[in-house]
Order: structure tokens, then sequence, then C-alpha cells
């Protein structure tokens, strides 16, 4: 019998994960030049962290669930070995036991053990539901990552807006200091004017490079949370600051975020495996089938030739000095044993014979073992392990309806700030359109001669609050609605 094949098998078998495990780093891809609100999200979709070890995540719950039905099936086991042993005689019980030849052997066996019982066939129930969730957890990763780069974006287009204020601004104090040193050298100004010109310019300034900074440090966190490096120039932005409408009232809101929820849907799968979870451990209390098959074999040679040619010798003269002894005792001629060998053939038939080692192998008998394992008391162990089993369903239900009320005050607080946002949203861009009027109508006086540097100063003041006004009003108004889509489960606009 030769269980080198199977050998050779179960080693390729035991080589191939440890060969598809044998992964890189993945490089970290680049953004690209030009971005909109859309493609961030589908690159964060694709790159980031989150997402990808949730999806990692799923490998193991698949691969649990395929040791649960594998549970089901039995356990094969091989071995193999080899043994040299010194000849030398034994005696045991006045018995000379042993050769004077050294030996040399093999053994290989393979065996399979089943255990069933009714808790086996839970855990697969139990694996589904868990992978289940795991899945459900990838859309909610995939829901607050979305979250994460929408507002993100937001805050990063709200930076470029600043800052392209705060350098129209410096613009503005640059050409209103010309402007003084004009009326300055004509005589109309004076140098205080000229001065307080200059000093606003270099607070524009300053203001202008700060926004420029906040800009570039949003823009660089937008691509962390992308999960991709920032590429080697700028990035343009598309502008998603914008008012829109949103049709649904907040009970229909409230109605398709318990419908689609991501967070939902995962705690719901969640209490379904903690309640299989209660079932499998409900089944320990039941019987085990317990099933093991065992089949092998060995050789045994000896390394001595001329010590097995012997023994063939000797066994071929066995009968002769048996009929002798018969004989030499009724008074009979007695043969020559002596002149009895071993023919060429017969001499390489025992020396093949001894050549077993080391796949020439003995078989064993096969052997086949059946038993009921009744479990009766252990120490209330296993109550334990059920009441445990209860408690973390119980404990997952109450964080299903927490996390439902929670998703249910999202949804309620976050269409109340948008109707509001919206509605400052537009009292905001009145009151930028008024400051910007404002503005222009006291730089014309200033120019005009009719209306003083202070004048100036306070309106593009006012203008600057207004308009940072406008923008951040805009901005909370999409994060607000950003809020509400993820509440729901899906986009609104």
């Amino acid at each position: 019998m030769s269980l080198l094949r199977t050998f050779a098998l179960l080693a390729v078998s035991l080589a191939l994960p440890a060969l598809a495990a044998a992964q890189g780093t993945p490089a970290t891809p680049v953004a690209p030049g030009t971005l909109t609100i859309d493609q961030a999200v589908e690159l964060a979709l694709a790159n980031n962290w989150q997402v990808r070890q949730a999806r990692n995540d799923q490998r193991s719950a698949s691969a649990n669930t395929r040791a649960a039905y594998g549970g089901l099936l039995p356990a094969v086991n091989a071995n193999a070995g080899g043994v040299w042993r010194e000849g030398r005689v034994q005696v045991f019980g006045g018995q000379p036991i042993g050769a004077a030849s050294n030996t040399i052997g093999s053994s290989g066996s393979i065996g399979a053990q089943l255990n069933l019982g009714l808790d086996r066939f839970a855990q697969t129930g139990a694996s589904r539901a868990a992978e289940r969730a795991t899945d459900l957890n990838v859309d909610s990763r995939r829901n607050a990552v979305r979250l994460q780069v929408v507002t993100q974006f937001h805050a990063a287009i709200r930076s470029e807006a600043n800052a392209a204020l705060q350098d129209s601004l410096v613009a503005s104090t640059r050409l209103q200091v010309e402007l003084a040193r004009a009326r300055a050298a004509v005589g109309t100004g004076n140098q205080l004017d000229v001065q307080r010109a200059e000093v606003a310019n270099g607070q524009q300034r300053v203001r202008a490079v700060q926004a420029r900074a906040q800009a570039q440090a949003d823009k660089l966190e937008l691509f962390n949370r992308i999960g991709v490096a920032p590429p080697a120039g700028d990035v343009r932005l598309g502008n998603t600051l914008a008012l829109v409408d949103v049709p649904l009232t907040v009970e229909q809101l409230l109605a398709e975020a318990r419908r689609g929820n991501p967070d939902l849907q995962v705690q719901g799968a969640l209490v379904e495996a903690r309640q299989e979870d209660q079932r499998v451990t409900r089944f320990s209390y039941f019987p085990q089938l317990q099933l093991s098959a065992s089949y092998g074999g060995f050789t045994n040679q000896f390394t001595d030739r001329q010590f097995v040619v012997n023994n063939a010798l000797s066994r071929l003269r066995s009968p002769c000095f048996q009929q002798a002894a018969i004989l030499g005792t009724v008074g009979q001629p007695v043969p020559d044993c002596s002149t009895i060998e071993l023919t060429p053939a017969q001499r390489q038939a025992a020396l093949d014979q001894n050549a077993t080692w080391p796949f020439q192998f003995t078989r064993n008998p096969y052997a086949i073992n059946v038993g009921l394992s009744l479990p009766i008391f252990d120490g209330f162990q296993r109550g334990a392990r059920l009441q445990q089993a209860a408690v973390a369903r119980d404990n997952a239900r109450e964080d299903a309806r927490r996390t439902q009320l929670q998703v249910e005050t999202t949804v309620r607080t976050a269409h109340a700030n948008l109707l509001a946002t919206r509605e400052a949203a537009v009292i905001a861009g009145e009151n930028s359109n008024t400051a910007r009027t404002a503005l222009a109508l006291a730089e014309a006086r200033y120019r005009a001669g009719l209306a003083t540097f202070l004048d100036v100063s306070t309106a593009r003041d006012d203008f600057a609050r207004a308009e940072t006004d406008r923008i951040n009003t805009i901005a909370a108004f999409v994060d607000q609605l950003a809020q509400l889509e993820a509440a729901v489960g899906r986009r609104l606009r």
C-alpha cells in the first residue's frame, strides 16, 4: 500500500493558503487634479481604510460560515514517521527477542473523526446571520464614510470661498491705499488716511494668507478621509454650495429612515445573530454522535543484507534439519543439510522481500468507532453560557432600540435645521448683496471726496461679515442635508 500521493496532496493543500496570504501592502492612489463631490465619494468608497477594513471583515465572516458547514464534515488527519533501531537481542521472560541486524522502518496512517450534534447544525445558521450582519456593516461604513467625505468636501469649498473673498478684499484695500496716496498728493486727503489704508491693507493680507492656509489644510484633510495622496499641484473642487428644495415631510423622512438606514439594518441583523447564538448554546444540552475511522500501514527493513540472506537460508534448510532430527532419533541415516544452498533467484527474492522501506507498507487492520456522548453535568458551565447568550441578545435589542431613537432624533433635528439654515441662507444672501452695494457706494463717495476712509473701512468690514455669513449658512445648509441623507440612507438631491 502506498500513501505517498495522499501525503503530497495534503502538503500542497496546506501550502496554498500560506501562498495566498503572502500579499504586500497596497499602494496609495493619488487624487486627480479636478475633483467633484461624486468623484470624491467614489474614490473614498474604494480607498478609505474604514470601508476596506469592513470588506476584510467580510472575508473573515465568509470563512467562519464555511467553517461552520465544514463542522458537519469529518476531520481528516494524516500521519507519517520513520524509525531506526539498533540490532540487539533482548531477553524477556528468559526468551531472546529481537534480531542481530539494525532495522529501519516507516509508518503512515490516515484517520477521520466526526462529532455531530444539534448545536453543529445550529451553528451554520448562526454563522450565516453573523455574515449577513457583517455584509450590512459594509453598507453602514460606506454611509458613514460618505457623510465624512461630503462634510469635509463642503468644508474645503467653504474655505476656498473664504480665501477668494479675502483675496478680493486685499485687492480692494490695495486700491484704497493708492487712492489715499493720490488724494494726499493733490491735497484733498491727509497722511493719516494713507497710514490707515496701509494698516488695513496689511491686516487684510494677513487674513488672506491665513484663509489660503486653512483652505489647503481642509483639502489635505479631504484627501485623508478619501484615502488618497494629494496630487503634486493644486486641486480644483467642484462647487456644491447651493440651496435646493427637499419636498419630503419629516414623517416621510422618518418612514424612509426606518426602512433604509444602514445602522438600523446592522442592528437588526445583530439581534438575529445573537438569537442564533443563543439557539446554538441551548442545543449543547443534547447528545453528541461521535464517529472515527483509521487506515494505515508500516514497513520494517533489515539493513544487513547478509543477515537477510542467512535468514532465508535458515528457512530453506529448516525442513531438512527437522527431518535429520527425526531420523537421528530412530537410528536412520541423517541427510547432509549443509549441501542445501539458495539459488540466485531465491537470494534475490529474499532481498526484494526485505526492501520495503520507505513506502512498501504492510496494512494495519481497519478500525471504525461509533459512540454517543450525553452531557449530564459540567459544573453549570452550559447554564452560564446560555445566560450570557441571552444577555447578549437582550443587549443587542437595546442597541437596536437606541439606534432607532438616535436615527429618528437625527432626522427630526436635521430636518428642522435644514429649514432654518435655508431661510437664514436666503437672508444672508440678501444682506451680502446689500453690503456689496454699500461698499461700492462708499468707495465711489471716497473717490469723489464725499466720504472718509473710516466710512469705506466700515463698509468693507460689513461686507466681509455679510459675505462670510452667506458662505457659512449655505455650507451649514448642505451639511444638514448631508446629515439627513445619511440618516435616511439615500440621496435627496
